[in-house]
Protein backbone atom coordinates (compact mmCIF):
# COMPACT_ATOMS: atom_id res chain seq x y z
CA UNK A 1 0.00 0.00 0.00
CA UNK A 2 1.31 3.44 -0.89
CA UNK A 3 1.99 5.99 1.81
CA UNK A 4 4.06 9.14 1.41
CA UNK A 5 4.53 9.36 5.19
CA UNK A 6 6.77 6.28 5.29
CA UNK A 7 10.06 8.21 5.39
CA UNK A 8 8.84 10.58 8.11
CA UNK A 9 7.51 7.58 10.05
CA UNK A 10 10.90 5.84 10.04
CA UNK A 11 12.64 9.04 11.18
CA UNK A 12 10.11 9.36 14.02
CA UNK A 13 10.66 5.74 15.08
CA UNK A 14 14.45 6.19 14.98
CA UNK A 15 14.20 9.39 17.06
CA UNK A 16 11.89 7.74 19.59
CA UNK A 17 14.28 4.78 19.91
CA UNK A 18 17.09 7.18 20.81
CA UNK A 19 14.97 9.13 23.31
CA UNK A 20 13.77 5.99 25.11
CA UNK A 21 17.25 4.50 25.18
CA UNK A 22 18.77 7.63 26.71
CA UNK A 23 16.05 7.99 29.35
CA UNK A 24 16.34 4.36 30.43
CA UNK A 25 20.15 4.49 30.73
CA UNK A 26 21.00 5.22 34.36
CA UNK A 27 24.64 6.00 33.48
CA UNK A 28 23.51 9.12 31.59
CA UNK A 29 21.47 10.58 34.47
CA UNK A 30 24.37 12.84 35.50
CA UNK A 31 24.07 14.67 32.16
CA UNK A 32 20.50 15.71 32.85
CA UNK A 33 18.03 15.94 30.00
CA UNK A 34 19.55 15.08 26.59
CA UNK A 35 17.69 16.80 23.77
CA UNK A 36 17.09 14.71 20.62
CA UNK A 37 16.31 16.67 17.44
CA UNK A 38 15.99 16.05 13.70
CA UNK A 39 17.18 19.45 12.44
CA UNK A 40 19.64 20.29 9.66
CA UNK A 41 23.11 20.58 11.31
CA UNK A 42 23.53 24.20 10.20
CA UNK A 43 20.56 25.12 12.41
CA UNK A 44 22.12 23.71 15.60
CA UNK A 45 23.68 26.29 17.92
CA UNK A 46 24.86 25.29 21.40
CA UNK A 47 25.64 28.01 23.92
CA UNK A 48 28.03 27.84 26.88
CA UNK A 49 25.31 26.55 29.20
CA UNK A 50 23.55 24.54 26.51
CA UNK A 51 22.24 21.08 27.33
CA UNK A 52 23.78 18.01 25.66
CA UNK A 53 22.07 17.16 22.42
CA UNK A 54 21.80 14.42 19.80
CA UNK A 55 20.75 15.38 16.29
CA UNK A 56 19.49 12.84 13.76
CA UNK A 57 19.54 14.22 10.21
CA UNK A 58 18.36 12.47 7.04
CA UNK A 59 20.86 13.66 4.44
CA UNK A 60 20.22 11.25 1.55
CA UNK A 61 17.71 8.76 0.14
CA UNK A 62 18.94 6.13 -2.31
CA UNK A 63 17.51 3.14 -4.13
CA UNK A 64 18.33 -0.25 -2.66
CA UNK A 65 19.53 -2.14 -5.72
CA UNK A 66 20.40 -5.25 -3.70
CA UNK A 67 16.74 -5.94 -2.98
CA UNK A 68 14.49 -7.48 -5.60
CA UNK A 69 11.38 -5.50 -4.64
CA UNK A 70 9.66 -7.66 -2.13
CA UNK A 71 9.36 -9.28 1.25
CA UNK A 72 11.83 -11.44 3.12
CA UNK A 73 11.68 -15.16 2.70
CA UNK A 74 10.98 -17.50 5.57
CA UNK A 75 14.70 -17.89 6.28
CA UNK A 76 15.22 -14.15 6.65
CA UNK A 77 17.21 -13.88 3.45
CA UNK A 78 17.02 -11.34 0.66
CA UNK A 79 13.84 -9.44 -0.01
CA UNK A 80 12.20 -10.45 -3.26
CA UNK A 81 9.15 -9.41 -5.20
CA UNK A 82 8.08 -11.91 -7.83
CA UNK A 83 4.51 -11.24 -9.00
CA UNK A 84 2.79 -14.01 -10.89
CA UNK A 85 1.27 -13.38 -14.32
CA UNK A 86 -2.17 -13.34 -12.68
CA UNK A 87 -1.09 -10.68 -10.16
CA UNK A 88 0.46 -8.53 -12.85
CA UNK A 89 -2.72 -8.74 -14.90
CA UNK A 90 -4.98 -7.99 -11.94
CA UNK A 91 -2.87 -5.01 -10.92
CA UNK A 92 -2.20 -3.70 -14.39
CA UNK A 93 -1.14 -0.06 -14.28
CA UNK A 94 0.07 -0.22 -10.67
CA UNK A 95 3.63 0.87 -9.87
CA UNK A 96 5.74 -1.86 -8.29
CA UNK A 97 7.15 -1.23 -4.79
CA UNK A 98 10.44 0.64 -4.47
CA UNK A 99 13.14 -0.53 -2.06
CA UNK A 100 15.13 2.38 -0.67
CA UNK A 101 17.86 3.18 1.82
CA UNK A 102 17.70 6.15 4.18
CA UNK A 103 21.06 7.67 5.10
CA UNK A 104 21.30 9.45 8.46
CA UNK A 105 24.09 11.28 10.25
CA UNK A 106 23.83 11.18 14.05
CA UNK A 107 25.75 13.97 15.79
CA UNK A 108 26.52 14.54 19.49
CA UNK A 109 26.78 18.05 20.92
CA UNK A 110 28.10 19.00 24.35
CA UNK A 111 30.07 21.69 26.14
CA UNK A 112 31.69 19.68 28.90
CA UNK A 113 34.57 17.22 28.86
CA UNK A 114 33.64 13.73 27.62
CA UNK A 115 29.94 14.53 27.00
CA UNK A 116 30.08 13.81 23.26
CA UNK A 117 32.22 10.69 23.72
CA UNK A 118 29.85 9.26 26.34
CA UNK A 119 26.78 10.02 24.21
CA UNK A 120 28.24 8.47 21.08
CA UNK A 121 29.39 5.40 22.98
CA UNK A 122 25.96 4.67 24.44
CA UNK A 123 24.20 5.43 21.17
CA UNK A 124 26.43 3.00 19.28
CA UNK A 125 25.77 0.36 21.92
CA UNK A 126 22.02 0.97 21.70
CA UNK A 127 21.97 0.74 17.91
CA UNK A 128 24.15 -2.38 17.95
CA UNK A 129 21.57 -4.01 20.23
CA UNK A 130 18.68 -2.88 17.97
CA UNK A 131 19.67 -3.78 14.39
CA UNK A 132 16.04 -4.29 13.32
CA UNK A 133 12.95 -2.12 13.78
CA UNK A 134 10.23 -4.72 13.94
CA UNK A 135 6.73 -4.20 12.65
CA UNK A 136 5.43 -4.24 16.24
CA UNK A 137 7.97 -1.59 17.33
CA UNK A 138 7.05 0.66 14.40
CA UNK A 139 3.32 0.31 15.11
CA UNK A 140 3.75 1.01 18.85
CA UNK A 141 5.93 4.07 18.23
CA UNK A 142 3.58 5.59 15.65
CA UNK A 143 0.59 5.03 17.92
CA UNK A 144 2.54 6.85 20.64
CA UNK A 145 3.41 9.73 18.28
CA UNK A 146 -0.20 9.99 17.10
CA UNK A 147 -1.63 10.19 20.63
CA UNK A 148 0.97 11.98 22.78
CA UNK A 149 0.86 15.19 20.72
CA UNK A 150 -2.26 15.29 18.55
CA UNK A 151 -1.45 18.79 17.32
CA UNK A 152 2.05 17.78 16.21
CA UNK A 153 3.00 17.91 12.54
CA UNK A 154 3.41 14.13 12.09
CA UNK A 155 0.41 13.28 14.29
CA UNK A 156 -1.85 15.48 12.17
CA UNK A 157 -0.44 13.94 9.00
CA UNK A 158 -1.02 10.41 10.34
CA UNK A 159 -4.66 11.32 10.96
CA UNK A 160 -5.09 11.55 7.17
CA UNK A 161 -4.24 7.86 6.86
CA UNK A 162 -3.77 5.35 9.71
CA UNK A 163 -1.01 3.73 11.69
CA UNK A 164 -1.99 0.38 10.24
CA UNK A 165 -1.67 1.75 6.71
CA UNK A 166 1.83 2.99 7.53
CA UNK A 167 3.08 -0.19 9.17
CA UNK A 168 1.47 -2.49 6.61
CA UNK A 169 4.08 -1.73 3.96
CA UNK A 170 7.20 -1.45 6.13
CA UNK A 171 7.64 -4.98 7.48
CA UNK A 172 11.10 -5.20 9.11
CA UNK A 173 13.43 -2.22 8.79
CA UNK A 174 17.15 -2.80 9.24
CA UNK A 175 19.66 -0.32 10.72
CA UNK A 176 23.41 -0.64 10.14
CA UNK A 177 26.33 1.68 10.94
CA UNK A 178 28.04 3.20 7.92
CA UNK A 179 31.53 3.96 9.21
CA UNK A 180 33.04 6.75 7.12
CA UNK A 181 36.74 7.45 6.79
CA UNK A 182 38.09 10.97 7.34
CA UNK A 183 37.74 11.98 3.69
CA UNK A 184 34.12 10.79 3.42
CA UNK A 185 33.13 12.50 6.67
CA UNK A 186 34.86 15.70 5.56
CA UNK A 187 32.91 15.72 2.28
CA UNK A 188 29.65 15.11 4.14
CA UNK A 189 30.14 17.99 6.57
CA UNK A 190 31.26 20.27 3.76
CA UNK A 191 27.95 19.48 2.05
CA UNK A 192 25.97 20.09 5.28
CA UNK A 193 27.71 23.45 5.86
CA UNK A 194 27.57 23.02 9.62
CA UNK A 195 30.27 23.21 12.31
CA UNK A 196 31.76 19.72 12.55
CA UNK A 197 31.01 17.63 15.64
CA UNK A 198 31.75 13.94 16.31
CA UNK A 199 29.24 11.94 14.26
CA UNK A 200 28.18 8.46 13.19
CA UNK A 201 26.45 7.62 9.92
CA UNK A 202 23.68 5.00 9.78
CA UNK A 203 21.91 3.36 6.87
CA UNK A 204 18.28 2.28 7.23
CA UNK A 205 17.30 -0.21 4.56
CA UNK A 206 14.53 -2.48 3.25
CA UNK A 207 11.72 0.04 3.29
CA UNK A 208 9.10 -0.19 0.59
CA UNK A 209 6.92 2.47 -0.96
CA UNK A 210 4.34 1.01 -3.33
CA UNK A 211 1.43 2.49 -5.20
CA UNK A 212 -2.20 2.53 -4.20
CA UNK A 213 -4.48 0.17 -6.01
CA UNK A 214 -7.59 1.63 -7.50
CA UNK A 215 -10.57 1.46 -5.15
CA UNK A 216 -13.06 1.55 -8.02
CA UNK A 217 -14.88 -1.63 -8.90
CA UNK A 218 -14.86 -2.92 -12.49
CA UNK A 219 -17.32 -1.06 -14.64
CA UNK A 220 -17.27 2.08 -12.51
CA UNK A 221 -15.35 4.21 -15.01
CA UNK A 222 -18.28 6.58 -15.33
CA UNK A 223 -18.25 7.34 -11.62
CA UNK A 224 -14.47 7.77 -11.71
CA UNK A 225 -14.72 10.26 -14.58
CA UNK A 226 -17.12 12.41 -12.53
CA UNK A 227 -15.15 12.17 -9.30
CA UNK A 228 -13.65 15.50 -8.18
CA UNK A 229 -9.86 15.64 -8.33
CA UNK A 230 -7.70 18.12 -6.40
CA UNK A 231 -4.45 19.05 -8.14
CA UNK A 232 -3.06 21.83 -5.96
CA UNK A 233 -3.93 24.29 -3.18
CA UNK A 234 -2.62 27.86 -3.02
CA UNK A 235 -3.32 30.99 -1.01
CA UNK A 236 -5.28 33.88 -2.45
CA UNK A 237 -3.56 36.04 -3.65
CA UNK A 238 -1.42 33.27 -5.10
CA UNK A 239 1.97 34.77 -4.21
CA UNK A 240 1.29 34.81 -0.46
CA UNK A 241 1.81 32.19 2.24
CA UNK A 242 -1.10 30.44 3.91
CA UNK A 243 -1.69 32.10 7.29
CA UNK A 244 -4.61 32.47 9.70
CA UNK A 245 -7.61 34.03 7.95
CA UNK A 246 -6.31 33.26 4.46
CA UNK A 247 -8.57 32.42 1.57
CA UNK A 248 -7.51 29.31 -0.34
CA UNK A 249 -7.91 28.40 -3.98
CA UNK A 250 -8.30 24.70 -4.76
CA UNK A 251 -7.44 23.83 -8.36
CA UNK A 252 -8.51 20.57 -9.98
CA UNK A 253 -11.07 18.82 -12.16
CA UNK A 254 -14.81 18.12 -11.76
CA UNK A 255 -14.93 20.27 -8.63
CA UNK A 256 -18.46 21.61 -9.16
CA UNK A 257 -21.21 19.21 -8.09
CA UNK A 258 -24.90 19.45 -7.16
CA UNK A 259 -23.88 20.56 -3.68
CA UNK A 260 -20.14 21.22 -3.21
CA UNK A 261 -18.55 21.42 0.21
CA UNK A 262 -15.06 21.39 1.77
CA UNK A 263 -14.02 18.84 4.41
CA UNK A 264 -11.00 19.68 6.59
CA UNK A 265 -9.00 17.02 8.45
CA UNK A 266 -11.69 14.35 8.01
CA UNK A 267 -14.07 16.36 10.19
CA UNK A 268 -17.84 15.98 10.15
CA UNK A 269 -18.54 19.70 9.70
CA UNK A 270 -18.36 20.86 6.09
CA UNK A 271 -17.42 24.34 4.84
CA UNK A 272 -19.30 26.18 2.13
CA UNK A 273 -17.04 27.74 -0.53
CA UNK A 274 -17.43 31.34 -1.70
CA UNK A 275 -16.66 30.55 -5.35
CA UNK A 276 -17.31 27.21 -7.07
CA UNK A 277 -16.19 26.48 -10.62
CA UNK A 278 -15.42 23.24 -12.38
CA UNK A 279 -11.66 23.75 -12.16
CA UNK A 280 -11.30 25.90 -9.03
CA UNK A 281 -12.89 26.59 -5.65
CA UNK A 282 -12.25 29.50 -3.30
CA UNK A 283 -13.00 29.36 0.43
CA UNK A 284 -11.85 31.05 3.64
CA UNK A 285 -10.08 29.16 6.41
CA UNK A 286 -11.96 28.89 9.73
CA UNK A 287 -10.45 30.67 12.73
CA UNK A 288 -10.03 27.58 14.95
CA UNK A 289 -7.19 25.89 13.04
CA UNK A 290 -3.76 25.41 14.61
CA UNK A 291 -0.58 26.09 12.66
CA UNK A 292 0.59 22.92 10.96
CA UNK A 293 -0.38 20.49 8.20
CA UNK A 294 -4.07 20.19 7.28
CA UNK A 295 -5.96 17.94 4.90
CA UNK A 296 -8.64 18.93 2.39
CA UNK A 297 -11.27 16.92 0.53
CA UNK A 298 -13.91 18.14 -1.90
CA UNK A 299 -17.31 16.61 -1.10
CA UNK A 300 -20.17 16.32 -3.61
CA UNK A 301 -23.61 15.75 -2.10
CA UNK A 302 -26.76 14.89 -4.00
CA UNK A 303 -29.40 17.61 -4.35
CA UNK A 304 -32.15 15.04 -3.80
CA UNK A 305 -31.51 12.31 -1.25
CA UNK A 306 -33.54 9.68 -3.09
CA UNK A 307 -31.06 9.77 -6.02
CA UNK A 308 -28.21 7.87 -4.34
CA UNK A 309 -28.04 9.19 -0.80
CA UNK A 310 -24.25 9.07 -0.71
CA UNK A 311 -21.32 11.46 -1.00
CA UNK A 312 -18.72 11.51 -3.73
CA UNK A 313 -15.37 12.66 -2.35
CA UNK A 314 -12.15 13.74 -4.00
CA UNK A 315 -8.60 12.65 -3.33
CA UNK A 316 -6.86 14.03 -0.24
CA UNK A 317 -4.57 17.03 -0.50
CA UNK A 318 -2.66 18.81 2.27
CA UNK A 319 -1.58 22.39 2.89
CA UNK A 320 0.61 24.04 5.54
CA UNK A 321 -0.80 26.81 7.74
CA UNK A 322 2.06 29.10 8.79
CA UNK A 323 1.86 31.08 12.05
CA UNK A 324 2.44 34.83 12.03
CA UNK A 325 4.20 36.52 14.93
CA UNK A 326 4.77 39.90 16.47
CA UNK A 327 7.62 40.42 18.95
CA UNK A 328 7.80 43.10 21.62
CA UNK A 329 10.21 43.88 24.44
CA UNK A 330 8.31 43.59 27.70
CA UNK A 331 11.23 44.37 29.98
CA UNK A 332 14.88 45.29 29.41
CA UNK A 333 17.15 46.06 32.34
CA UNK A 334 19.19 44.43 35.08
CA UNK A 335 18.74 40.98 36.59
CA UNK A 336 18.72 41.46 40.37
CA UNK A 337 20.08 37.97 41.00
CA UNK A 338 23.46 38.40 39.30
CA UNK A 339 23.44 42.08 38.26
CA UNK A 340 23.51 41.10 34.58
CA UNK A 341 21.34 42.70 31.96
CA UNK A 342 18.32 40.73 30.88
CA UNK A 343 15.42 40.98 28.47
CA UNK A 344 11.95 39.50 28.40
CA UNK A 345 10.52 39.17 24.92
CA UNK A 346 6.85 38.60 24.27
CA UNK A 347 6.05 36.69 21.09
CA UNK A 348 2.43 36.98 20.00
CA UNK A 349 1.09 34.26 17.68
CA UNK A 350 -1.74 34.04 15.19
CA UNK A 351 -3.31 31.50 15.36
CA UNK A 352 -3.03 30.48 19.01
CA UNK A 353 -0.44 27.87 19.95
CA UNK A 354 -1.98 24.57 21.12
CA UNK A 355 -0.96 23.40 24.57
CA UNK A 356 0.56 20.22 23.08
CA UNK A 357 2.36 21.88 20.20
CA UNK A 358 6.16 22.06 20.23
CA UNK A 359 7.56 25.57 19.79
CA UNK A 360 11.18 26.38 18.91
CA UNK A 361 12.47 29.96 18.81
CA UNK A 362 15.38 31.12 16.65
CA UNK A 363 17.15 34.45 17.12
CA UNK A 364 19.03 35.29 13.91
CA UNK A 365 21.53 38.14 13.94
CA UNK A 366 20.86 40.85 11.37
CA UNK A 367 24.59 41.64 11.23
CA UNK A 368 25.78 40.68 7.73
CA UNK A 369 29.27 39.92 9.07
CA UNK A 370 28.12 37.69 11.93
CA UNK A 371 25.10 35.53 11.12
CA UNK A 372 24.81 33.86 14.55
CA UNK A 373 21.69 31.80 15.25
CA UNK A 374 20.47 30.94 18.77
CA UNK A 375 17.82 28.27 19.27
CA UNK A 376 15.52 27.92 22.30
CA UNK A 377 12.76 25.47 23.19
CA UNK A 378 9.53 26.79 24.71
CA UNK A 379 8.25 25.01 27.83
CA UNK A 380 5.06 23.00 27.99
CA UNK A 381 1.81 24.92 28.45
CA UNK A 382 -1.40 24.11 30.30
CA UNK A 383 -3.69 26.00 27.92
CA UNK A 384 -3.81 27.21 24.34
CA UNK A 385 -2.34 30.71 24.23
CA UNK A 386 -1.44 33.39 21.71
CA UNK A 387 1.55 34.70 23.72
CA UNK A 388 4.79 33.14 24.91
CA UNK A 389 7.41 35.00 26.95
CA UNK A 390 11.18 34.42 26.62
CA UNK A 391 13.63 35.40 29.38
CA UNK A 392 17.03 36.17 27.82
CA UNK A 393 20.48 36.96 29.28
CA UNK A 394 24.07 36.85 28.00
CA UNK A 395 23.49 36.89 24.21
CA UNK A 396 25.75 39.47 22.51
CA UNK A 397 24.07 42.83 22.13
CA UNK A 398 22.64 43.55 18.71
CA UNK A 399 19.66 43.36 16.41
CA UNK A 400 17.95 39.98 15.91
CA UNK A 401 15.18 38.57 13.76
CA UNK A 402 12.92 36.36 15.91
CA UNK A 403 11.47 33.34 14.09
CA UNK A 404 9.39 30.49 15.46
CA UNK A 405 8.75 26.89 14.45
CA UNK A 406 5.49 25.28 15.59
CA UNK A 407 5.60 21.51 15.12
CA UNK A 408 8.20 22.07 12.41
CA UNK A 409 6.20 24.75 10.57
CA UNK A 410 8.10 28.04 10.28
CA UNK A 411 6.55 31.37 11.16
CA UNK A 412 6.04 33.92 8.41
CA UNK A 413 8.77 36.45 9.30
CA UNK A 414 11.69 38.03 7.45
CA UNK A 415 14.21 40.86 7.75
CA UNK A 416 11.73 43.32 6.20
CA UNK A 417 9.18 42.90 8.99
CA UNK A 418 9.98 45.33 11.81
CA UNK A 419 7.50 43.64 14.17
CA UNK A 420 9.77 40.56 14.29
CA UNK A 421 13.11 42.33 14.85
CA UNK A 422 14.35 43.29 18.34
CA UNK A 423 17.39 45.14 19.63
CA UNK A 424 18.93 43.34 22.60
CA UNK A 425 21.31 44.76 25.17
CA UNK A 426 22.39 41.22 26.08
CA UNK A 427 20.97 37.74 26.37
CA UNK A 428 21.31 33.92 26.29
CA UNK A 429 18.09 32.12 27.12
CA UNK A 430 18.34 30.71 30.62
CA UNK A 431 14.70 29.73 30.71
CA UNK A 432 11.47 30.16 28.86
CA UNK A 433 8.42 31.19 30.83
CA UNK A 434 4.73 31.19 30.06
CA UNK A 435 2.28 33.89 31.11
Amino acid sequence: MSNGLAIAAITAVFKNLLEDGLVQNAALSSMGNVLVTTLPPDQISIGVDGQPQLNLFLYQVSENRNADMGKSDAKGGELRYQPTHHQASAEEGAILPLAINLHYVLTAYGNKDFQTEILLGYVMQLMHQTPVLSNAMIRATLNHVATINRSGLLAQAIESTSVEALTEQLDQVRIAPNLFDTEQMSRLWSLLQGSYRPSIAYEVSMMFIGSKKSSLAPGSNKEASNQPQIEKIVASPTNSKIVAGSSLIVYGKNLNGDITRIRLNEGKSLLEPQIIEDNRILFKLPQNLYAGVHQIQIVHQQMYKYQNNHEVVSNDKTFVLHPTTKVSVQKQGFNNQDDSEGTILTVQFNPKVGQQQQVIFRLISTNENNKEVYIFNAPSRNVDDDKIHILITNIPAGSYLVKSDIDGVESYADMNQAENIVALKSGYSKELCHD
